[in-house]
């Protein structure tokens, strides 16, 4: 019903040209992808390596991390459909398209994404197992931490990938449908 709905929307707007507005979201975009990559590139620097390793003084920085990928990607990605509404019938109506496959889709990707903090948690372990067998008495973790957080910080850039990609579908239809009205 609600994809019939999305296929059979008419927007209320008579449609104005968002050329200049779609440019400033697309560089609104890439403005917010080099900050989210900023704060996934500092994951880690605040904690300071110790032999005994508190779980949740790794994990917790990261589920922060994510909630925040996953917070601005929803809104930017509502704010974008909000602007195609704006242009004319045809973006108009994939905006409503995405809105529905946005939500069909939204538990998948929340259920996906939710596995993810147990993985990082089981290879933290392996990796401090691995550590203590092979380390020299009275020297610091630091090596096997810092794989850790290259490897939490690939994840969650490969996350932030994942949830930009309607997006950048979303505008790369904008700047074709602009580029062909007259």
């Amino acid at each position: 019903m609600r994809l019939d709905a999305a296929t059979a929307f008419r927007s209320r707007h008579p449609g104005m040209n968002q050329g200049p507005v779609f440019d400033r979201l697309t560089q609104e975009l890439a403005t917010l992808r080099r900050g989210l990559i900023g704060k996934i590139n500092r994951y880690g620097d605040d904690v300071e390596p110790t032999n005994t390793v508190a779980l949740a003084s790794y994990l917790n920085p990261w589920l922060v991390l994510q909630r925040k990928l996953a917070a601005t990607s929803d809104q930017f990605r509502d704010k974008v459909r909000q602007t195609m509404k704006d242009h004319n019938q045809n973006l108009a109506r994939l905006a409503e398209l995405d809105a529905v496959f946005d939500h069909t889709m939204a538990g998948y990707t929340s259920q996906c994404f939710s596995h993810t903090p147990r993985v990082l948690e089981q290879r933290l372990q392996a990796l401090q197992t691995a550590s203590e067998q092979t380390q020299e008495p009275g020297t610091q973790p630091a090596d096997w931490l810092h794989r850790y957080w290259e490897e939490a910080q690939n994840l969650l850039l490969a996350e932030l990938d994942v949830r930009l990609e309607p997006v950048l579908g979303l505008l790369e239809a904008c700047h074709n449908e602009v580029s062909k009205t007259p």
